[in-house]
């Protein structure tokens, strides 16, 4: 519980230092999510590290 919550608050630390570039990122992820190919893997991944996260313990 305590891990996840620290992986929360770094990516946010992460993207509290990346916000002036925030809006070429979020393009360039338009773009990505765009590509039906990309989404799929990604949404798998994402079920798939969210899945490791939950059952870890």
């Amino acid at each position: 519980m305590i891990k996840t919550i620290l992986i929360f608050i770094f990516i946010f630390v992460i993207l509290w230092l990346f916000k002036n570039k925030l809006p070429e990122i979020r393009n360039k992820l338009k773009i990505l999510v765009k590509n039906p190919f990309f989404s799929s893997i990604a949404l798998r991944g994402l079920l798939r590290l969210v899945r490791f996260l939950i059952f870890r313990r």
